[in-house]
């Protein structure tokens, strides 16, 4: 005999619910490093410190671009150290959006990666298309 199946959830194509001038608010007052990571959707973790429990090894690392820390328990075994939870997050105020913000959707995430990118030394390149040899820089900008 066949089952009937029934759809538990379907994937809307609403716009995400939120407030999108509260998002890009809170967007305008995130640092350099918290617009990379959010851009980039990673973080770059790094050693911090660890510290030493009898059973147990509390491992803290650090992004270097926004700060945030993470930590995790490692427990020592015969052979060396196993992780023994998830790592778990600790941010930094102002990072994560407020209640009631919209969710960077693609258009605020396009934004983000502009605000990242030309946010470094950018050197405009000349191309003369009669000349074969590499491209130069005409000019630098920050």
């Amino acid at each position: 005999m066949a089952q009937a199946l029934r759809v538990v959830h379907e994937e809307s194509t609403e716009p995400l619910p939120g407030d999108p001038s509260l998002t890009r608010e809170t967007m305008a007052q995130w640092r350099a490093g918290q617009k990379t990571c959010r851009a980039r959707k990673r973080h770059n973790w790094g050693p911090f410190t660890v510290w030493e429990h009898r059973d147990f090894y509390e491992v803290v690392e650090q992004c270097s671009h926004c700060r945030n820390r993470r930590s995790a328990e490692f427990i020592k075994t015969d052979h060396g150290l196993r992780k023994a939870t998830g790592w778990k997050a600790d941010y930094r105020d102002g990072y994560l959006l407020p209640r009631g913000a919209m969710r960077i959707d693609e258009d605020l995430g396009d934004e983000l990666t502009a605000s990242d990118i030309l946010s470094r030394k950018v050197v405009e390149v000349v191309d003369d298309p009669d000349d074969e040899k590499p491209a130069t820089p005409k000019r630098t900008r920050k």
